[in-house]
């Protein structure tokens, strides 16, 4: 396959992703919050710069992005295409989440910048320039997405940002994939469940260790004592992103172990 990402269990998705695309054979760009052979990705520019030593210049570079920026994107998506030639691969992953348990309400508290900014701005500025740069290539890639269950699911008892922003997302990936359809320009989605990584755990009440939300997490699950990892969110972008894909457009991919068909996803309470 052109491009690729990896997750374990002390990273994230978008870390994660990364390292499987690479293992399959992808060269990747990786930003702030962005991966692409090519694959452009969105991780902390600290922690991206580390990744990139660790998969090799050969395989990685790593650039300072902020993905909320259209003069930052351009310029990921540049540094992409005068380094490796092309980008196949596009993949927003950049989204930020309130801390569970925080409601606000919705007119007088909102968090717009959160609203906008990072969980749909930079999916579409994503979206926009890697798409520029495929059709002025011939590219027929690909564009992915991550939204949320959340985009699905509301929970009124949590941050209105993150879920109206994912949601939005959805709707973006559908309206990009029927517009750069006759470029042969693929654009899909997943959407995470409560997923086992540092964002999880953050904004969890009692901010608790990795280990502790993967028993939590495997204990609620109905996939007898599954957890989503890492690795199940960037297997899905490797399906999607890959020639097993080719006639998926305009998807969202659920990855949930079923918390969309009626399965709480909270923390329950463990003896530790």
């Amino acid at each position: 396959m052109p491009t690729g990402s990896h997750h374990t269990a002390q990273i994230g998705i978008g870390e994660g992703i990364a390292r499987l695309f690479v293992k399959e054979g992808a060269r990747v760009v990786l930003g702030d919050a962005l991966p692409a052979p090519l694959v452009v990705f969105n991780v902390q520019v600290e922690k991206a710069q580390k990744l990139a030593e660790e998969l090799g210049a050969e395989h990685a570079i790593a650039v300072e992005c902020n993905v909320t920026r259209e003069e930052d994107v351009e310029r990921l998506v540049g540094t992409a295409v005068s380094t490796f030639k092309a980008i196949d691969v596009m993949v927003n992953n950049a989204g930020i989440v309130g801390k569970l348990g925080v409601r606000e309400a919705l007119m007088e508290n909102l968090n717009l910048d959160e609203f906008d900014q990072v969980n749909l701005r930079a999916v579409a500025l994503g979206t926009k320039h890697a798409s520029r740069a495929m059709i002025a290539a011939g590219t027929r890639g690909c564009i992915l997405n991550t939204s949320s269950v959340a985009g699905f699911r509301v929970n009124i008892a949590n941050s209105h940002a993150h879920p109206g922003g994912k949601t939005a997302v959805i709707s973006l990936t559908k309206l990009a994939a029927c517009e750069l359809a006759p470029y042969g320009i693929r654009v899909n989605a997943v959407a995470p469940g409560s997923t086992v990584t540092p964002m999880v755990a953050g904004v969890m009440p009692g901010n608790p260790t990795l280990e502790y939300l993967e028993a939590a997490l495997a204990l609620t699950s109905p996939l007898k004592g599954v957890a989503v990892l890492p690795r199940d969110i960037a297997n899905g972008m490797l399906f999607l992103a890959s020639a097993m894909g080719r006639c998926v457009k305009g998807h969202t991919l659920v990855i949930d172990w079923g918390a969309t068909v009626g399965v709480s996803g909270s923390v329950p309470a463990l003896a530790t």
